[in-house]
């Protein structure tokens, strides 16, 4: 899509304005940089050894010292400050120039979130993070980040803990901003049995996510109830991804840990992971919840669709405007089934 951003966007605006969907929050853009940098490659010899046997040792204090070192670089360095100020401005022309005549009529928001991708080295992981954070705080269309790639790919599993440090650290750095992060996109036979064990829980416990895509492997997680009573009582909400889930990893029906999420009281979200790809819809998600889980009421579906603006990275007063939407669109809905009755 790279030069026809703004004609991807309306295409998307489009079939969410066709599905009445009122909040869009996309992903399909990152800041640049240069992948070529020496200095990155020097890091990264000089340091990645010493973060392998840091994650032995699980050593605070060497951790933050290695990443302080890389960050004084990149904010010494103006190529890596301007690279964030001019994807801020970037994000900023590709959404003026792909607004339809709709969106006001519809009220439909839509808002960015950058990624980083979880099979790079580990110190091209920490730029495109910094950079995340960085233009993140240019821009109030840029709500969040999100970390994506195969969770089974080798690269991810031997640093995944490395990569949730890093969040944590850049967390402190900027304590205000969002991040959603896809975690337990795994199921038995993908890896190893004990790497089913801890993703979520470092997710959760280590980077402090906001949010949590998948969640798949939820019950092969150290002390699982706990950690659902963790998200229930935090109120961190799992984005489900049904066709994405049986696509990918094989998993549906009963074996999907969406009726574990919900007996728990864990916020969820229903999304749809990735419709270029997988040539799905919302509609499709939800056709796809009501038809499998039959215990699963319209009240119940109600209130996933509620917490899509609860627990989006959108500011109070948007999502007190959606809400108000949401509420005149289901009167409507309401009614209109209703006098058919």
């Amino acid at each position: 899509i790279k030069g026809n951003e703004d004609t991807f966007l309306k295409e998307i605006k489009r079939r969410a304005i066709v599905e009445n969907v009122q909040y869009i929050e996309t992903m399909f853009l990152r800041p640049d940089y240069d992948k070529k940098d020496p200095k990155l490659a020097t890091f990264n010899e000089k340091y990645f050894p010493s973060l392998l046997k840091i994650q032995e040792e699980k050593s605070e204090e060497k951790l933050t010292h290695l990443f302080d070192e890389m960050l004084n670089y990149l904010t010494v360095d103006m190529q890596y400050n301007e690279s964030a100020k001019n994807f801020a401005s970037k994000i900023a022309i590709i959404h003026n120039k792909s607004k339809l005549a709709e969106d006001e009529e519809k009220l439909l928001i839509t808002r960015y979130q950058n990624y980083i991708t979880r099979t790079d080295i580990p110190t091209e992981v920490f730029v495109q993070i910094f950079l995340s954070f960085q233009s993140d705080k240019f821009s109030n269309l840029i709500v969040g980040t999100n970390i994506v790639g195969p969770e089974d790919n080798p690269n991810a599993m031997r640093d995944y803990w490395l990569h949730m440090k890093m969040f944590q650290y850049f967390h402190k750095k900027f304590p205000d901003l969002k991040y959603s992060l896809h975690a337990g996109e795994l199921s038995v036979g993908i890896v190893p049995p004990e790497d089913l064990s801890w993703h979520i829980n470092s997710a959760l416990f280590d980077a402090e996510a906001n949010r949590i895509g998948h969640g798949v492997d939820i019950s092969y997680e150290t002390d699982c109830y706990s950690l659902l009573n963790h998200m229930k009582n935090k109120q961190i909400p799992v984005e489900i991804n049904m066709l994405s889930n049986e696509f990918i990893l094989g998993i549906k029906n009963d074996f999907h840990p969406f009726m574990l999420y919900h007996k728990s009281g864990v916020p969820i979200v229903i999304t749809s992971d990735d419709m270029g790809v997988l040539r799905t819809s919302f509609t499709e998600q939800f056709a796809i919840l009501a038809k499998r889980y039959k215990e699963i009421s319209y009240k119940d579906i109600k209130g996933f669709i509620y917490n899509s603006v609860q627990f989006s990275f959108l500011n109070k007063k948007e999502k007190k405007k959606l809400r108000k939407t949401l509420d005149k669109e289901f009167l409507k809905f309401e009614k209109r089934i209703a006098e058919l009755e």
